[in-house]
């Protein structure tokens, strides 16, 4: 018979009195995709019917839909007898620890569900305790994102235990044999959540990409972190950005860069490792040769720094392609550094200084450099002290150079004049 469900009205334009189970075969399309339509409960509970009855829906979408514990608890019912769906978003919805521990429960006897999207909810640790001890059992799953939600160091650490036991990656949860990514970002896990991954990754051989950001993990953190990297030979990509790691952790991650024979990028944006922590990093690139993306925006690195990263750019070791410095405290001086180094380093091709304290001096410098250097086609002098000396210096040298393709000079103090050479050089 129809399944009503008072007040709902319509999904997808259909009205919920004209859908039966036993014709969703020809309303699979329109069903399957249900996000953002904000159904509640009582919606999550309709569509929750259909489930073990259908044999077409192998995917279904509701996102956004406000569905709280309650339509996840009729979520999770159906999935204990489904035998279809494979895959499963339920991201965005005000699920809570009971809606979580209802899914956890279902995951322990569903044996089809490939991918399920918990992401941005309301799960705490006792929600997030229940799904790892459910991915403990469960052999097919092979996509669980967990991200943004609020559980603390212990549960994320439980987590990062059955990564380490299972391959599961922490995104994500990914329980496939080729895992490629383990990301918990913004959950705080701490130092300790730092250490539980750390941990994993020195015996886990599959995960190549590695993203904590903000997550509160100061120096102890990024030491775990870098014994591990002096290990594991497949982590190609590692961001640890708006973290509190300081110049400390710096120098750790810098000794593994030594011996490190993969990694390719690294983020260390807003972490105060500072001129010391930014010395170590990039006098490990001279002996590296294989990190092509630097990132160290927001660190307060000042002239000094910039020296340093001046001198392993001139090295001829170094390879980095892509470099981050933007939101330090970077002046003319090292400006001039830097620019000395472009005019013999031939692999940078992006290069961001914004917001730092360059003026005429450090813009003319780069344009200078720009007159023989080949490769950089990407510059940020955004949100400097550059006026319409600097800038008329940067113009003549766009005109002998045809490389840069892609230039920011806003927010400095560029006047007509400055304005006028700089559009004429590049129409």
């Amino acid at each position: 018979g129809a399944i009503a469900c008072a007040g709902l009205g319509e999904i997808r334009r259909i009205p919920v009195e004209e859908l039966r189970a036993d014709t969703l075969s020809s309303l699979d399309s329109d069903i399957s995709d249900l996000n953002g339509l904000m159904i509640g409960p009582e919606g999550a509970m309709l569509i929750a019917s259909f489930i073990p009855v259908t044999a077409v829906l192998t995917t279904l979408y509701l996102n956004g839909n406000d569905i709280g514990d309650d339509g996840a608890i009729a979520i999770a019912e159906a999935l204990k007898v489904n035998a279809v769906l494979t895959t499963l978003d339920l991201g965005m919805n005000s699920i809570g620890d009971e809606g979580a521990k209802a899914i956890a429960q279902a995951l322990k006897v569903n044996a089809v569900l490939i991918e399920l999207d918990l992401w941005h909810n309301n799960i705490g640790d006792d929600g997030a305790k229940a799904v790892a001890e459910a991915l403990k059992v469960n052999a097919v799953l092979k996509d669980c994102s967990l991200l943004h939600n609020h559980f603390d160091v212990e549960s994320a650490t439980m987590l990062a235990k059955i990564g380490a036991e299972k391959g599961i990656m922490l995104s994500g949860l990914q329980c496939m044999a080729f895992l490629t990514e383990l990301r918990l970002w913004g959950n705080n896990i701490g130092d300790d959540g730092a250490k539980a991954i750390a941990e994993a990754l020195k015996v886990n051989t599959g995960v190549t990409e590695l993203v904590l950001y903000v997550n509160k993990i100061g120096p102890e953190g990024a030491e775990a972190i870098a014994e591990a990297l002096k290990v594991n030979t497949v982590l190609t990509i590692l961001r640890l950005d708006d973290n509190n790691i300081g110049p400390e952790g710096a120098i750790a991650i810098a000794e593994a860069l030594k011996v490190n024979p993969i990694l390719t990028e690294l983020d260390l944006g807003r972490n105060e490792i500072g001129d010391q922590g930014a010395i170590a990093i990039v006098q490990a690139l001279k002996i590296n040769m294989v990190l092509t993306t630097l990132t160290l925006y927001y660190n307060q690195i000042g002239d000094e720094g910039a020296k340093a990263i001046a001198d392993a750019l001139q090295s001829g070791t170094a390879v980095v392609t892509e470099l981050e410095l933007g939101s330090n405290k970077i002046g003319d001086e090292g400006a001039k550094a830097i620019a000395e180094a472009l005019k013999v380093n031939a692999a940078v091709t992006t290069l961001s200084l914004r917001s730092n304290s360059i003026g005429d001096k450090g813009a003319k410098a780069i344009a200078q450099a720009l007159k023989v250097n080949a490769v950089v086609t990407t510059l940020s002098l955004a949100i400097n002290n550059i006026g319409d000396e600097g800038a008329i210096a940067i113009a003549e040298a766009l005109k002998v150079k045809a490389v840069l393709t892609k230039l920011n000079l806003r927010e400095n103090r560029i006047g007509r004049a400055g304005t006028t050479a700089v559009q004429d050089a590049v129409t």
